[in-house]
């Protein structure tokens, strides 16, 4: 039902475009829509499966009382087959629990295959609070939402999780997992319920039939690559340098300069910062949160962005490549599902996302092999 709704939201935006262009013209959006891509840049565009389950209950307590438990996952990690990691989070890894921008290391471990990463918190009003598990194998969101009514708290879990197609991740869905995760999830619900009200019992609960509505989902990722005569460690170096930040994020705006270094960051750490973004007549707001994230290989730096009710992932990997490096920018990011006005600024700005990698990955070459590095 809910990929039906996104896919019909979607097309409409298509569809109601032409009407609503204005001053910003169809021929401008054509041109960037066939714009072919500079020279040495190579670009990519795939739609990403999510896998996504929804359940909604009824929770004993106010709106206020339970943002605040669930505004610390550490309340529920382990009723959710989640555990806190045994690893201690970074030192300036986050705000204070509760507050947008904290940080909390977990781990997964199901069925042999075990993920470890970050629960960041993107998102908090007195309806909504969003949650990111930032870890390097899948995307994983949880949006969670409360609604007041008579008896307490109407809460409404929505959760997406990356489909991934490399061969771990296939024999797990073969296996089952998806369906053994959603059963996790149907008893974090029903322990919430109890915590809250002792006189029930989750297992009851769960038995007596509270299920959750699978569905599938959308993101679109864009990708940028372009080789650079240096290396790694000379590319990571200028990236990571403040000074060289105007040219990194181009025409994303940060409302107070970022002064922590990228190189300075410990893993696991996020810097939150408010910004704006601007195309042509169309400028909208964007939380951001900028977050180092382990690698096998390494670290990486990732961007996570929210406007509007939706979000995307930016994110850069470097890598050696026949004396010099490639350096390989994407953007991730969800496809809009209402044709409000403020979405179709986000599916305008989609539009962009192809040009602003490429402008990104070609300044960042410009940018260290001008400054003579290797």
């Amino acid at each position: 039902m809910k990929t039906q709704s996104s896919l019909k939201n979607f097309l409409l935006l298509a569809l109601l475009l032409p009407g609503v262009m204005g001053g910003y013209g169809c021929q401008k959006l054509k041109k960037l829509l066939t714009k072919p891509p500079p020279a040495g840049v190579t670009q990519e565009s795939v739609v990403i499966r999510m896998s996504g389950y929804e359940q909604t209950v009824t929770v004993r307590t106010t709106p206020a009382v339970l943002l605040a438990y669930l505004s610390d996952p550490r309340n529920w990690f382990s009723m959710s087959g989640l555990q806190t990691s045994n690893k201690p989070a970074a030192a300036a890894a986050s705000q204070p629990a509760g507050q947008v921008g904290a940080s909390f290391p977990l781990k997964m471990k199901k069925m042999g295959l075990e993920v470890s990463g970050n629960m960041i918190l993107l998102r908090s009003t007195e309806e909504d609070l969003w949650l990111v598990w930032d870890n390097p194998k899948m995307f994983h969101l949880q949006r969670w939402k409360l609604k007041p009514i008579k008896e307490g708290t109407r809460l409404t879990l929505t959760m997406q999780t990356e489909v991934r197609d490399d061969l771990v991740s296939q024999v797990a869905a073969g296996m089952g997992i998806v369906e053994v995760v959603n059963k996790e999830i149907d008893r974090l619900m029903a322990g919430i319920q109890a915590h809250f009200d002792p006189s029930l019992n989750p297992a009851d609960l769960v038995a007596k039939g509270l299920r959750g509505e699978s569905y599938e989902g959308m993101f679109q990722s864009y990708t940028a690559q372009v080789g650079v005569d240096a290396s790694p460690q000379a590319i990571a170096k200028w990236v990571s340098d403040v000074k060289n930040y105007g040219e990194v994020f181009g025409d994303l705006k940060f409302s107070e300069p970022i002064t922590r270094s990228y190189q300075d960051m410990a893993v696991g750490e996020v810097v939150a910062a408010p910004a704006h973004f601007q195309m042509g007549p169309f400028k909208f707001k964007i939380d951001t949160f900028m977050v180092k994230t382990e690698r096998k290989n390494g670290s990486v730096a990732r961007l996570y962005m929210v406007a509007y009710g939706n979000i995307a992932l930016a994110d850069m990997v470097i890598t050696p490549d026949r004396g010099g490096s490639l350096i390989k920018a994407r953007m991730f990011t969800e496809v809009p599902s209402d044709p409000s006005a403020e979405t179709m600024d986000l599916f305008l700005f989609g539009t962009r996302i192809p040009q602003v990698l490429a402008d990104k990955v070609l300044a960042i070459k410009k940018g260290v092999e001008g400054a003579g590095s290797s």
